[in-house]
């Protein structure tokens, strides 16, 4: 299913951790259908898994640029109104920072998701409505300032369809390269399909 710097993963194991973390979510975290949930960081595994969770949740991703400035990262917040905001080791001071005051209430390390990758498999999913969101993402355009742009369940689940009808070679066992960040729509879009 998934393929981050030579880490793998399985369908089967991208289902069992994201259910895993989608538990832990909704019932620990209080992470309900809506909820924006941002993160700051660069691609890995756990970051992946956390965007499947949300969506089998329905909340609604909200991921910043990995070089999110401080100001940047705190006015996303005000933006959002984010459920938690999840950090990588090396962003995780400029994420309190721009969490301010709410930091301890709503930080965390992406590496608290590694401690569910393995243990019983646990279904978590919620229906939600096809014109739900699923993701948003910022983007600047041509104007400098930075404007959201969201995505829903039907959104996403047409142009996946529509990439596959445009270029075949996407069908069963077929591989897609994805080197764009998961804060942009090119990364998050290829990684959700």
């Amino acid at each position: 299913a998934l393929d981050v710097d030579g880490e793998t993963l399985t369908f089967e194991e991208l289902a069992a951790w994201s259910g895993r973390v989608a538990h832990m979510l909704h019932h620990a975290e209080g992470v309900g259908e809506g909820d924006f949930v941002s993160a700051v960081g660069i691609n890995s595994l756990d970051y992946a898994v956390l965007l499947v969770a949300l969506a089998r949740i329905g909340a609604v991703g909200a991921p910043l640029s990995f070089r999110s400035s401080v100001p940047e990262i705190s006015e996303a917040v005000k933006k959002f109104a984010p459920a938690l905001v999840f950090h990588d080791a090396e962003r995780a001071e400029a994420a309190r920072d721009g969490v301010g005051d709410k930091a301890q209430a709503l930080c965390r390390d992406f590496s608290i998701l590694r401690d569910l990758r393995h243990g019983e498999p646990v279904s978590h999913d919620i229906v939600v409505a096809r014109d739900a969101p699923v993701f948003v993402i910022n983007t600047s355009g041509s104007t400098a300032k930075s404007k959201s742009v969201i995505y829903t369940n039907y959104g996403l689940m047409t142009y996946a369809c529509e990439f596959v009808v445009m270029e075949p070679r996407c069908g069963k066992g077929a591989t897609v390269l994805s080197l764009g960040p998961f804060s942009s729509a090119s990364g998050y879009l290829l990684m959700m399909q």
